[in-house]
């Protein structure tokens, strides 16, 4: 999903804003898709050669690996920090920000 300005049309200071936002979501999702990735290939190498519960429990092992990797990314940046005017009227800022409660299966 793509934040969206639901107020009219943006002021040239909210439009970055937005697009500022924009890029740091898409950043951060890269950075999970790229853990993906390596897992995924780390977890195939594991599977080789091996057979019916010894080829599940590689695969899930590296899986369980890849979920943690996950859960550290998003303990450090999983989640959007709102920086507001010194009215506390008005957000001025972006930037992302800790998610403690980030918990992945394992």
């Amino acid at each position: 999903m793509r934040p969206r300005f639901a107020g009219g049309r943006p002021s040239d200071e909210e439009r970055a804003l937005i697009q500022k936002l924009e890029g740091l979501i898409k950043a951060h999702e890269e950075r999970h898709r790229d853990i993906a990735r390596k897992f995924t290939q780390r977890a195939l190498c594991a599977a080789i050669g091996k057979t019916g519960t010894t080829y599940e429990k590689a695969i899930n092992g590296v899986l369980c690996e890849m979920n943690k990797a996950q859960e550290a990314l998003d303990r450090t940046e999983g989640t959007v920090r709102w920086t507001l005017d010194p009215g506390q009227t008005r957000v001025v800022d972006v930037s992302l920000a800790p998610e403690p409660s980030a918990r992945y299966p394992c």
